[in-house]
């Protein structure tokens, strides 16, 4: 949360985003990790050859791609079916989605992959005209409000993962993580490559500096997937 903040205060194109769309930003948060659930044990890219997995969006379905998977486009609503069906095998899952769409009971195997995140995809804003129109003490009382659930809720976050992974467990869903040598080969042949599409996708849209803000917020994360390579 902090890097996006010092991202907007750095960038004026990046705080002005949502002024753009006549938004006030007044919170803002992270999705968590993404990892893998499915009907049999995924321990390492080996075991990932040929599994169909319900994957959406370009970006992860070429990651996926890369390690052996097979990706399958499915709504969330469709993809426990799809896995009592055997349509696929696999699903691209966050803790609370995998609670909320009962995953878990159709998918006994956990796998921590270890190499993705979402980032602040996720927020809280007002229209500006009905912002405007408000009383300054509301204003600041939201804005602190605002703040104050921005600077909790990643702690929020590892309190709710613990409770499902709880109620998973308890389901009889089984545990397992990717194994360092394995997560470092998947990264290298993915990363650089989905940060130059992205950077380039970003670009088309009208953002002449897509690169300096996206680098400045690998920095500040620690994480710089331009450097890797084959």
């Amino acid at each position: 949360m902090e890097a996006y903040r010092k991202l907007r205060d750095e960038f004026p194109q990046v705080r002005d985003e949502f002024k753009k769309q006549n938004q006030k930003l007044l919170a803002f948060w992270e999705g968590g990790k993404l990892d893998v659930i499915s009907r049999k044990p995924i321990k390492s890219l080996a075991d990932a050859k040929g599994v169909k997995i319900r994957a959406i969006g370009v970006v992860l379905y070429k990651i996926f791609k890369e390690a052996g998977f097979i990706p399958v486009t499915l709504p969330a609503t469709e993809a426990y079916d799809a896995v009592s069906r055997g349509v696929v095998d696999a699903i691209i899952a966050l803790p609370d989605t995998t609670y909320r769409y009962k995953w878990y009971e159709v998918c006994k195997h956990w796998t921590l992959i270890g190499i993705l995140k979402y980032g602040p995809g996720y927020g809280i804003s007002i229209n500006l005209d009905v912002w405007n129109k408000l009383p300054t003490d509301v204003q600041e009382v939201m804005e602190r409000v605002g703040s104050e659930l921005t600077d909790r809720y990643p702690g929020l976050l590892i309190e709710e993962t613990k409770k499902y992974e709880k109620v998973f467990r308890d389901a009889g869903v089984k545990f397992y993580e990717l194994p360092v040598a394995d997560q470092k080969a998947w990264k290298k042949k993915v990363a650089r490559p989905s940060f130059e599409e992205y950077v380039k996708r970003v670009e088309k849209m009208g953002y002449p500096n897509a690169r300096k803000i996206l680098q400045r917020y690998g920095e500040l994360l620690g994480y710089k997937p331009w450097e890797y390579s084959e």
